[in-house]
Parts: C-alpha cells; sequence; structure tokens
C-alpha cells in the first residue's frame, strides 16, 4: 500500500510540472531527481542499494527521462489524435523536405 502512495503522490506530481519544467536549469533537475531517489528508498525500506536500482524496481523512470517521455506522449497524441483539442488547435507540424542523397 506504502508503494501505491508513494507513487502516485510523486509521480502525480512530476507529470503535472513537465512543461513548466522543460529547459530548467540541471540544478533543479537534481533536487528533484535526490526527492524521487528518497521516495523509492522510503518505499522499498532500502537504504543500501543505488537509487537507479531502486528506481528500476519500482518502474520509475528518472526525472529528466519522465519530463521527456511525458512531452513525446502528449506530442504523440496530438499528432496522432488532435487530443487535447485545447493544444491541438495551436499546433502546426513542422514537414521537411527532402534532401537529395549525396552523389
Amino acid at each position: 500500500m506504502a508503494r501505491t502512495v508513494a507513487a502516485s503522490l510523486t509521480q502525480t506530481h512530476l507529470d503535472v510540472t513537465n512543461f513548466v519544467l522543460i529547459g530548467t536549469s540541471g540544478s533543479n533537475i537534481n533536487k528533484l531527481q535526490r526527492l524521487q531517489n528518497c521516495h523509492a528508498r522510503v518505499v522499498l525500506q532500502d537504504n543500501y542499494n543505488p537509487a537507479t536500482s531502486l528506481l528500476s524496481e519500482l518502474h520509475w523512470l528518472p526525472v529528466n527521462k519522465r519530463i521527456n517521455f511525458k512531452i513525446a506522449t502528449l506530442v504523440y497524441q496530438l499528432l496522432a489524435f488532435s487530443q487535447p483539442t485545447y493544444l491541438s488547435s495551436v499546433l502546426t507540424p513542422h514537414h521537411t523536405s527532402a534532401v537529395p542523397p549525396l552523389s
């Protein structure tokens, strides 16, 4: 039960702030990563193993990868399904022209 509650609290708060965190400093990302590592240690009651293995055991992505994953997921939903509509109306897809191969 503790695992579920901590996962819900930790990951939900990170997900809500993904768009604010795009382009934030490495210092801020490191602070969030330390917080996530601490939550992982509390949930698993493990102070001895490296945080990366704890995150893996909980199936949690590190903060920077989670931000990128959530943004990529949102962009995919926008391009594939035009959802959410309030964002799809302001999105302009960028089409690149084909570059001829070097001869």
